[in-house]
């Protein structure tokens, strides 16, 4: 990967993964996170029951306190961010099969 990637990122220490935080509270990633969670979408996945990700996502939103849904504020970050990014990849993936031309798995 040298060229590709510059030097100080090939060298510098493993570092663990970090959810977003600061991203939230940008409107453009609401309405991201609002295109990737509606019912009809999360209905398609097959994953999930809609009224949980509604809950999830009010909670998210703080309409509704993190303790009602017995979850932590931090939980229920988590909760909200592994169910986004999965909801995405699994729509992202089901285009792609569904796809004209697309090779059987």
């Amino acid at each position: 990967m040298t060229g590709v990637i510059p030097r100080e990122v090939l060298r510098r220490p493993k570092r663990g993964f970090e959810i977003p935080l600061h991203s939230w509270s940008n409107p453009r990633f609401q309405e991201f996170a609002r295109d990737v969670l509606t019912e009809r979408a999360v209905r398609e996945g097959g994953c999930f029951r809609w009224r949980e990700v509604e809950r999830l996502v009010e909670g998210f939103e703080g309409r509704v306190p993190p303790a009602s849904l017995g979850v932590s504020r931090y939980q229920l970050n988590l909760r909200f961010w592994a169910l986004l990014v999965f909801q995405h990849w699994t729509a992202s993936w089901l285009k792609v099969r569904s796809a004209p031309g697309a090779v059987p798995a």
